[in-house]
């Protein structure tokens, strides 16, 4: 789970992945609990590769992150 987070930085770090002050999602930049527990459940090989790239399209299609 570590190196996942630190690549996720590296790609926030280097502005491949932007996360945006507003988005589509609620009132505030927020990423949604049920984000985070698939991260956690795909690092742990309980939900599948597809299961998790769609959360991350969800994320770019709501405009909290831009690729």
């Amino acid at each position: 789970m570590k190196s996942f987070i630190e690549g996720i930085q590296y790609l926030i770090d280097n502005n491949i992945i932007i996360v945006s002050a507003s988005s589509g999602y609620g009132s505030s930049q927020e990423i949604p609990s049920w984000i985070k527990n698939n991260a956690c459940w795909w690092s742990q090989g309980l939900i599948s590769n597809s299961d998790f790239a769609n959360g991350i399209e969800y994320l770019v299609r709501e405009g909290i992150i831009r690729v």
